[in-house]
């Protein structure tokens, strides 16, 4: 007997089953029934897959009239079966590569015991601290002191406070409310940031108090006069820290500095274009324009460094905020993701033939791909030793990422040291001092905002399970001169 055309299509799309989205994005370019014809072809190729090669049944809608009758019940149990699947550390069956939920182990072999209370603390919401802005007068009156207060937020005594840092008081989350009970990550801790009537500016900016400390130590290691560099500066955050320390006394002493050749520089460099709007973006609403001519803001990869930026070297400090795995951010993300879905089907449920629930209010798995923490780690040492490059022979930088693995953070410092062109050596200690009376103690810091950092090979690091900030990891190189 000889089989039929589609026999043969059905065997080659189970011998290769990527061929089938080729398949449903050449069906899907017709005019009319692109959604149909896209979801019957590509829900019965993958999960006729994960039935093949992870072990997993699905059920599947047989003949559906309509693109509703194909989505509803498909990504139900698409979505069940991918969970339980990266639940229980499936992989495909005969092969000797390890996939991200495989990799876990890993990850969870480097923190040992302590894994299970880290993986917890992950996915609770993030603490955030406010940068308050000293280029407003905004609460001049008291009330955008009130408007913190209320929100259980304290200034600090120490450096975090002169650096214009509030953090919430001790034994509070965010807004008052107590951490571990806030529902809801998407929140946000603070209301939205009001605008300052006289200047136009926005009055506070939140972020996790953790990432201000790379900001700090790099402070406490500038001389007068610096020229720092922001090498990953999007969102825009560290950049504000760094302008409200180094640039905010402009205003005290006066604005006949501003065209000098002298004084205190700040450039920020971001590739990503979208990126690179928002860092622009958020230095037009947080800082004026008198600032904003000692302020650059350019596109392009550090690693590389356009002719643009070549034309300010050498840099006292380089701040390397890396681009990294950022494995509490996707968690929260997914989070919401999964919480909207959770909504969208919860109405889906409620018109005329709705199907069941298909689990969206369920936890979302933990993924960690060694992989890809390993191809971001090759970026990471390129960014660093191209910093260490621009930088002064007197000069210090500070590397950072908000990874979790040791493959993104002491073991980039150990790479990138292996080739330095000159002596490079980590700087260790908890107290920095610098030319401009600056200091750098991170128990002092640990203690104002109820925090624990914990040393490490080459740095210093901030987990959420102790404290709830975090991850964050910093190093700080000194030149050979320093």
């Amino acid at each position: 007997q000889v089989p039929s055309p589609g026999a043969h299509a059905r065997r080659a799309r189970a011998r290769h089953p990527s061929r089938c989205w080729r398949d449903a994005m050449y069906r899907s370019r017709r005019p009319r029934g692109r959604l149909t014809s896209a979801c019957a072809v590509l829900l019965p190729a993958v999960c006729g897959h994960l039935r093949a090669h992870c072990g997993v049944g699905v059920p599947l809608a047989a003949g559906p009239p309509s693109a509703a009758a194909v989505l509803r019940p498909g990504l139900a149990a698409g979505r069940q079966c991918c969970s339980s699947a990266l639940r229980r550390g499936a992989r495909p069956r005969g092969s000797g590569g390890e996939g991200p939920w495989a990799s876990e182990r890993h990850i969870a072999a480097e923190f040992g015991e302590r894994w299970p209370g880290l993986l917890a603390a992950l996915k609770r919401p993030k603490r955030y601290a406010a940068w308050v802005n000293p280029f407003t007068h905004f609460g001049d009156d008291g009330s955008l002191v009130d408007l913190l207060a209320d929100c259980g937020f304290q200034r600090p005594t120490g450096t975090a406070g002169a650096a214009h840092l509030w953090v919430p008081q001790s034994g509070a989350g965010d807004g008052g409310v107590a951490y571990v009970e806030r529902p809801r990550p998407h929140l946000q801790p603070l209301p939205k940031p009001p605008t300052c009537p006289s200047s136009g500016l926005k009055a506070y900016y939140p972020l996790d108090f953790a990432s201000a400390l790379p900001v700090l130590a790099l402070l406490a290691c500038l001389p007068p006069g610096a020229r720092i560099f922001d090498a990953c500066s999007a969102p825009g955050g560290k950049c504000l820290l760094l302008a409200g320390m180094l640039l905010a006394r402009m205003s005290t002493r006066g604005r006949a500095r501003d065209s000098a050749p002298g004084g205190e520089r700040l450039t920020a460099m971001e590739w990503d274009k979208f990126r690179l709007s928002r860092l622009r973006q958020n230095l037009q609403l947080y800082l004026p324009e008198h600032v904003l001519t000692r302020v650059h803001a350019l596109g392009g990869d550090a690693s590389r460094p356009p002719m643009e930026l070549r034309r300010e070297f050498p840099f006292d400090g380089i701040l390397v905020d890396a681009p990294c795995t950022s494995e509490r951010e996707r968690l929260l993300r997914d989070t919401a993701r999964r919480s909207k879905a959770a909504g969208a089907e919860t109405a889906a449920e409620a018109m005329p033939g709705g199907g069941g629930s298909s689990g969206a209010d369920e936890d979302p798995p933990f993924v960690w791909d060694r992989r890809r923490s390993e191809d971001c780690a090759k970026r990471q040492v390129a960014l660093l030793r191209s910093a260490m490059d621009m930088c002064a022979p007197h000069g210090s930088v500070v590397y950072s990422t908000c990874a979790l693995s040791d493959i993104e953070n002491d073991a980039v410092v150990e790479e990138a040291l292996k080739g330095a062109p000159h002596r490079w050596h980590v700087h260790r200690g908890n107290i920095f001092s610098s030319q401009e009376g600056w200091s750098f103690d991170a128990r002092a810091l640990a203690a104002e905002a109820d925090l624990t950092i914990e040393e490490t090979r080459y740095g210093s690091r901030v987990l959420p399970d102790r404290g709830g900030w975090g991850p964050m990891y910093w190093s700080v190189l000194r030149g050979p001169a320093a």
